[in-house]
């Protein structure tokens, strides 16, 4: 298996891994682009801000110290087991409201 290298190859996995476009994803999110996250593809300089890597941590059920410097067990549990394309979108949902909640 390709080793994730930077944070963008991990976001990248993740996409992948899950079948969902950075588009969908940054729709998802709230934002009225997917530029904030194709950004972080086509320069690897560009790193994410902490609500980003949180954001896509707790959606994707990803362990944060593999999300950011790539170290530790990747996946907090199985997301194969755990999360269908389904249930992440319900996670992008329920993030888009405590964020708006909240601010």
């Amino acid at each position: 298996m390709l080793m994730e290298s930077s944070i963008s190859d991990r976001i990248k996995f993740l996409l992948t891994k899950n079948q969902i476009t950075a588009s969908e994803l940054a729709e998802k999110l709230g934002y009225s682009s997917p530029e904030k996250i194709l950004r972080l593809f086509r320069d690897k300089k560009n790193k994410p801000s902490i609500d980003l890597i949180s954001d896509i941590g707790t959606i994707f059920n990803v362990d944060f110290n593999w999300l950011i410097k790539g170290e530790e067990n990747k996946f907090v549990c199985d997301i194969k087991e755990k999360n269908s394309k389904k249930q992440i979108i319900l996670k992008i949902k329920n993030a888009q409201r405590q964020q708006m909640s909240s601010g």
